[in-house]
């Protein structure tokens, strides 16, 4: 399927049964297509709008009846899915809405602006003559007219030297969020207080994209610049996974006899060699003091060795076995 406009973020609600893409300002809601093949698998179930920019991020509830939807335009919108009601639009923010989160079990959505503001608001029902029952609650939820959304929160981490965040991510049942920033920094904040429970700067450029795993142990990050790919265990304080692509423009590549392995060769003078059924990295050589001219395996054996040559005028040999 080929949307007709760039999509800036998709997301599938907790059940898996839709799916909804930021298409410029309009926020499309889909139904996932099935398992077997339909002559059209995917359809469109509803079409929003409200946002005045592009749609930076998306958030859907537990029980996917609402959809948060942060923009461009600086604010935060929630919509129901299930019926046409009035939206609501949290607004607060100077800067871009770069990530938008419902927190579990309560009544509370935290909002992230690039400029370095994480705000908290909270939604209370109306007071009535009688309580209302559950049910009553569950239909009205989040409802403009019938409770009263409240800025609980603001903090802002005051970043200095054009320093902006550009990534998040939030972890429900930990109530943990972790931010990147432009600057390689991520820092992980124990909600709703905004405590910092721990700092650490892993790349010289942008963190582009973050991530965290189901049982809140492991932070993955990306950075665009060199391609890179970090994964973090914040507890224990070790890297599990450190990928990262050449520096410059990549001059040769090479595979192994057995096709298991690929070597590829750049002008930052690095060797690498990747898996070639994971795509991963798993050694770089940075012997050579110039670009990297030709990569060649070992035409006898398994492949074990790997030579290369470069403009600084060596030729080096590689023991893929001691990684030497």
């Amino acid at each position: 399927f080929k949307f007709k406009f760039p999509v800036s973020v998709i997301k599938f609600d907790p059940s898996g049964k839709m799916f909804a893409a930021g298409v410029g300002r309009l926020l499309q809601i889909w139904k996932s297509p099935p398992k077997y093949m339909e002559f059209t698998p995917f359809r469109l179930l509803n079409t929003i709008m409200g946002h005045y920019d592009e749609i930076l991020c998306i958030e859907w509830s537990a029980d996917s009846r609402f959809i948060l939807s942060g923009g461009q335009d600086a604010t935060c919108r929630i919509n129901r899915v299930d019926k046409v009601t009035k939206p609501v639009n949290l607004v607060a923010h100077n800067g871009p809405v770069i990530g938008c989160f419902f927190r579990e079990n309560h009544d509370t959505v935290y909002t992230v602006s690039s400029d370095g503001a994480v705000y908290t608001w909270d939604w209370n029902a109306n007071e009535t003559e009688e309580p209302l029952s559950p049910d009553q609650l569950h239909d009205i939820r989040f409802s403009s007219t019938e409770g009263i959304w409240s800025l609980e929160g603001r903090h802002y981490l005051g970043y200095k030297n054009r320093t902006s965040i550009t990534s998040c991510a939030y972890h429900k049942k930990n109530d943990l969020l972790v931010i990147g920033n432009s600057a390689g920094v991520f820092t992980l904040y124990a909600m709703p207080d905004f405590s910092e429970v721990h700092s650490l700067s892993i790349t010289q450029h942008e963190i582009n994209t973050a991530a965290i795993n189901s049982s809140g142990e492991w932070l993955a990050f990306g950075s665009e610049r060199f391609g890179q790919l970090l994964v973090w265990e914040w507890q224990s304080e070790t890297y599990l996974l450190k990928q990262q692509g050449h520096y410059y423009d990549m001059n040769t590549t090479a595979f192994s006899p057995n096709g298991q392995l690929i070597a590829t060769g750049s002008d930052d003078g690095r060797v690498k060699v990747w898996n070639s059924k994971t795509g991963f990295c798993f050694v770089t050589f940075t012997d050579h003091e110039a670009p990297v001219s030709a990569v060649a395996f070992s035409s006898k054996g398994t492949g074990h060795a790997l030579f290369s040559s470069s403009l600084d005028g060596t030729i080096r040999a590689f023991d893929l076995i001691r990684y030497r």
